[in-house]
């Protein structure tokens, strides 16, 4: 408890002592689309820096818009989104942390996430894949004797084209008189139709 104690008073001293800075810096005054409600209206010089941060990166040509966002924010640690218009015109929302400094692009950071739930659905499609193709493996092999596995089931695809995985079992069975066949077991699977071709030969 006293820990978050201290933690939260070392939080409001430092939002204190920034407002006072931006409120005696040199911000220019806004123009335009930008408002805040009754109850945050201290903090306009805050939006101000916060529109003269987003324009110093790369792709902001010019902050069009700007609010409090109310949900995200408390007066003592207050969040901001910007509307950016980069250089082709096309606009973008920005999310400003006052006490952080940080920008966050809300489109880069929807593509990203967008990005990780595809990779997230492409492994769950090679994990499901790879089951298939191990059970098709051991229905394949269950007549053979001195079956043994020599790279311990790869189960990640050699080869992932067209909408097929390609997954590659090189194992050894007992032939007769003690000698070892070398075999090699190559399974397609079909992401669509969840099809599964095997084919088993010597190697």
């Amino acid at each position: 408890m006293q820990v978050g104690w201290l933690s939260a008073m070392f939080i409001t001293k430092r939002f204190t002592l920034l407002l006072f800075l931006f409120s005696n810096s040199s911000v220019a005054a806004l123009q335009g689309n930008f408002w805040l409600p009754s109850s945050y209206s201290a903090l306009m010089p805050v939006l101000e820096q916060a529109v003269l941060e987003a324009e110093s990166t790369p792709k902001c040509q010019k902050v069009i818009s700007g609010s409090i966002s109310e949900q995200r924010s408390t007066l003592s640690s207050p969040v901001f989104k910007l509307v950016c218009r980069n250089e082709a015109g096309a606009t973008y929302p920005l999310i400003y942390n006052a006490i952080s400094g940080q920008l966050i692009d809300l489109d880069a950071e929807t593509k990203k996430q967008q990005t990780q739930l595809s990779k997230v659905d492409e492994l769950a499609t090679i994990s499901k894949s790879w089951k298939r193709c191990a059970n098709e493996f051991r229905e394949r092999t269950n007549k053979m004797k001195g079956v043994k596995v020599t790279d311990e089931y790869n189960q990640l695809p050699n080869v992932v084209k067209n909408g097929l995985a390609k997954f590659l079992i090189d194992f050894n069975v007992a032939g007769p008189y003690g000698l070892v066949r070398k075999q090699r077991a190559i399974c397609e699977v079909d992401y669509e139709s969840e099809a599964v071709h095997m084919n088993i030969s010597v190697r």
